[in-house]
C-alpha cells in the first residue's frame, strides 16, 4: 500500500498493449524499491476464449505495430527524457532493417510504427513526463 501511495497507480496511457508493468517497476526503482524476478513463476496470456477465433491479417499486424510503437514512445519519454525521440526512431529503423532481412512488409510496418510514434507523442503531457 505504501508503494501505491508513494508512486501512484498504473499509467492508463499504456492501455491497450501494455508496458504499464515495466513503467511501474522503473518508477518503483527510482524511489529506491527493488524488483525481483520469480524464476519459477509464469503467467499465460490469452488462455481464455476471447482470442480463439482471431484472424491475424495485415490489418491486425499494422494495428499491433502502431500500438506497440505508441506505448514504447510513452515509456521511453517518461524515462529517457530528451533522448527519447532519437531512441524510438532508432528502434523503428532497426525493426525496418530486420523486416527487410526477414522479407516482411517492411515499408508498411514502418509506416504504422511511425504512426504509433506520433500517437504516443500526443499522449505525452506538455508539462513533462
Amino acid at each position: 500500500r505504501s508503494l501505491v501511495e508513494e508512486i501512484g497507480l498504473l499509467d492508463n496511457r499504456f492501455n491497450p498493449y501494455g508496458h504499464e508493468d515495466v513503467d511501474y517497476s522503473i518508477r518503483a526503482m527510482k524511489q529506491g524499491y527493488k524488483n525481483y524476478c520469480m524464476t519459477k513463476s509464469f503467467l499465460l496470456h490469452g488462455t481464455d476464449l476471447r482470442h480463439a477465433d482471431r484472424v491475424i491479417d495485415q490489418q491486425s499486424i499494422n494495428r499491433r505495430n502502431m500500438n506497440i510503437a505508441r506505448v514504447e514512445t510513452i515509456l521511453l519519454s517518461k524515462h529517457l527524457g530528451d533522448d527519447f525521440e532519437r531512441s524510438v526512431k532508432g528502434r523503428i529503423a532497426s525493426q525496418f532493417m530486420l523486416d527487410i532481412h526477414r522479407k516482411k512488409s517492411a515499408v508498411e510496418n514502418m509506416i504504422y510504427r511511425l504512426k504509433g510514434f506520433e500517437l504516443g507523442k500526443k499522449q505525452i503531457p506538455e508539462t513533462g513526463n
